[in-house]
């Protein structure tokens, strides 16, 4: 019988993913023998001739290693921070917030984040973050014991301490941990930044491995829990964390991989990048397209009655939707934002945003299962005249919305290129000036991006691209 002695360092985090790698390795090969070697350093194991040692790949230089002796192992976890708020500080007046955070976040791409999108009675408060670099247990008793009014950790390590499923008689300290994190849960309000504007550490949330015996049946039996995208995403993210005009700057980096492309998002001090894989460079004249110079076409709205179950959680597509009587309790529901945009009018509202699908549209994961003790249950509020055959969540309609104003001297001959900001301006327009539809077409992913494709499929010739939003493609495709 095949023996394989699994060693990681001595901490609650490293254990959980040796024990993940060892169940993992258990599905794939029943008959496996495992010894787990706990020890405080990667030397120690080195000493004690560990057959491999378990972590985050990016603890082992990986691109400077053989790939067949290091490599990602398992699927990639999710690599955005979660940020819980004490109930306590989200009502207070203070003019502190007291934030307690692991190594891993980038301090100051989260601080920007939070003075401009957190409800707009907190913006005000002078943000101090105090970095730890502990075991996640203390790191979590610190945060419910002491005066900090709120905590930013990789989500991932919430979620692998909730959902892992460890077959192992002796659980005490994970049990241990996820009582915290459970109590954490009961006294807290959270957040998710988005990876737009907080992309991750790069390789965070990756399993790695590193072979140190020879043994090609040891080899091929990690080999077999091997994941293709984290060594591709791996590999790209270390290039973008690379691309820094200051060699001292910290720069985040996060790639996406999407049916329609990788997206890649990097963000430091003095860096910013937000781009789709293979999407359409085709420049345009600032005459030649829709909407007129490059600007939203003006559209009147019109508030309706509505009625919400109760407990509903609430998908908003535009803070408009939002109607001026609704005052969620985010304790009790989920609101979440379908980009960035709409999460900034809802704070300047005092609203709680929860997170935002980042413009990806409403079918992008939300990832929220492992911290909520029920089931989800949204709907989306949007304007009465709203795709619905695509929807993720049922239609609550909050308001009507008007034709586009349609500019005097608009002459659609001229357009070459449209970006459509939903499927309904697309159906106005080109039912009024059907050449419109021979147009190049651009539009966000997402429900949008889902019926337009279907209108224009019948017609090989007609040209329909992804943009990652409109200020990414008034940004790369125009020209002023």
């Amino acid at each position: 019988m095949l023996k394989i002695r699994l060693g990681s360092k001595n901490s609650t985090l490293a254990k959980l993913h040796t024990l993940m790698v060892g169940e993992a390795l258990k599905i794939k090969f029943p008959d496996l023998e495992l010894e787990y070697i706990f020890k405080e350093s990667q030397s120690d194991l080195n000493l004690l001739n560990a057959d491999t040692i378990i972590g985050n790949l990016s603890e082992f230089d990986y691109l400077s290693h053989s790939p067949t002796k290091v490599f990602p192992v398992l699927s990639r976890s999710d690599q955005r921070e979660i940020i819980f708020f004490k109930k306590t500080a989200y009502l207070k007046e203070n003019d502190q917030l007291n934030i307690l955070c692991c190594d891993e976040i980038h301090t100051e791409n989260t601080s920007s984040f939070l003075k401009e999108f957190l409800p707009l009675l907190m913006r005000n408060r002078e943000i101090n973050f105090v970095t730890r670099n502990e075991d996640l247990s203390k790191i979590f008793s610190e945060y419910l014991s002491s005066n900090f009014d709120a905590l930013a950790i990789p989500k991932n390590y919430i979620d692998k301490l909730l959902t892992a499923l460890i077959n192992r008689t002796n659980q005490d300290e994970l049990d241990t941990c996820r009582e915290l994190v459970r109590q954490i849960l009961l006294d807290s309000l959270f957040l998710i930044p988005p990876l737009s504007y907080c992309p991750s550490a790069p390789l965070a949330g990756i399993m790695g491995v590193r072979i140190l015996t020879n043994s090609d049946s040891i080899h091929h039996c990690l080999r077999a829990i091997f994941d293709t995208e984290s060594d591709f995403v791996a590999r790209q993210e270390l290039t973008l964390a690379s691309q820094k005009n200051d060699v001292n700057e910290k720069i985040h980096a996060s790639v996406l991989v999407r049916p329609y492309g990788n997206i890649e998002y990097g963000r430091g001090k003095n860096y910013c990048l937000c781009r789709l894989s293979d999407s359409c460079s085709d420049k345009f004249s600032i005459h030649e397209i829709w909407p007129p110079n490059a600007k939203m076409a003006p559209r009147q709205r019109e508030r309706l009655e509505y009625k919400i179950p109760s407990s509903s959680d609430l998908y908003i597509s535009r803070g408009y939707a939002f109607p001026l009587d609704l005052a969620p309790d985010p304790s009790q529901q989920i609101v979440w934002a379908a980009g960035l945009t709409t999460w900034k009018d809802l704070s300047n509202r005092n609203i709680w945003v929860h997170g935002t699908s980042d413009g990806l549209g409403e079918s992008e994961p939300m990832k929220l299962t492992s911290i909520m003790a029920r089931k989800l249950n949204f709907v989306k509020l949007s304007h009465m005249d709203s795709e619905t055959s695509h929807n993720t969540f049922p239609l609550i309609s909050t308001y009507r919305l008007s034709y586009p104003e349609i500019p005097v001297d608009f002459d659609p001959s001229k357009i070459k290129a449209a970006f459509w900001r939903s499927s309904t301006e697309f159906d106005i327009l080109t039912k009024r000036f059907p050449e419109l539809k021979k147009v190049i077409h651009f539009v966000s992913p997402g429900s949008t991006y889902t019926k337009i494709k279907s209108e224009l499929e019948s017609d090989p010739q007609l040209k329909l691209h992804i943009s990652l939003s409109f200020e990414v493609w008034r940004t790369q495709n125009i020209l002023f």
